[in-house]
């Protein structure tokens, strides 16, 4: 009880998530609130997955950088109906399996990571379909190529940028 009367200012005069006025936590939208820190990155976060979601795309790889901002790709990404994966791992986890078995995305979401003009994924290949700015978080939506199913079983070896995840 004394505990809960000491850490009280700190909870209820906190400025980075007020629980009084108009920008309160009560007031704000919550998606706003994900963005408190970074509030020009949820244009361009709202609008990469308003594009992904309009291609009608249920199967999504989220390609991102070391030091890339994930947090705000989890709200964004929590439909029921969309199965998310993390692609192009480069830890001990990459060798692992995917956990609800074989992915092959529909559009893959390239944030703060060079973007190749090309990647192939799974013997599947994307190119860039729309990129944001770099000062608007560098992010590039890939989706699969049309003309890649022309190119299946040919002996091409083009210079690309490869993931494969390995089976368990």
């Amino acid at each position: 009880m004394l505990l809960g009367i000491f850490v009280l200012p700190w909870i209820v005069l906190n400025t980075e998530h007020p629980w009084l006025g108009t920008s309160s936590i009560w007031e704000t939208p919550k998606l706003a609130q994900y963005f408190y820190k970074r509030p020009t990155l949820m244009t361009s976060y709202a609008g990469v997955m308003a594009y992904v979601k309009s291609q009608d795309c249920r199967k999504i790889g989220l390609m991102i950088g070391e030091d890339s901002w994930e947090y705000p790709w989890w709200p964004l990404l929590a439909a029921k109906d969309l199965r998310v994966e993390s692609i192009g791992v480069s830890n001990a986890s990459s060798a692992l399996s995917y956990p609800l078995g074989d992915f092959k995305p529909c559009a893959i979401i390239a944030a703060d990571v060079d973007a190749p003009p090309l990647l192939v994924v799974a013997d599947d290949f994307y190119t860039p379909a729309v990129s944001t700015p770099a000062d608007k978080g560098h992010m590039t939506v890939y989706l699969k190529a049309k003309w890649a199913i022309e190119l299946k079983g040919l002996p091409i070896n083009p210079v690309i940028f490869s993931i494969h995840k390995s089976p368990k």
